[in-house]
């Protein structure tokens, strides 16, 4: 996927952030957040100690992520 397409997650994280708060981290810019957005085609929203889409994927808890496809959202 590239980086273009995954710049679409951009608001909905920054949505994400307003409504969670401290919950989630604050990137600074734009590619800290495209590097959570898988090449399926999602968003995975990261904990604080999360430093990879791999290890996210695979943490123990369940995972909260966006996917937009054809004018529809998936939370």
């Amino acid at each position: 996927m590239r980086q273009a397409e995954k710049a679409k997650y951009v608001p909905w994280y920054r949505l994400a952030e307003k409504a969670l708060g401290d919950l989630i981290p604050h990137p600074k810019n734009d590619a800290e957040i495209t590097k959570w957005v898988s090449q399926e085609d999602w968003l995975l929203i990261p904990s604080y100690t999360e430093r990879s889409l791999t290890e996210a994927r695979s943490r123990p808890d369940p995972n909260l992520y966006f996917s937009l496809e054809n004018g529809s959202i998936r939370i």
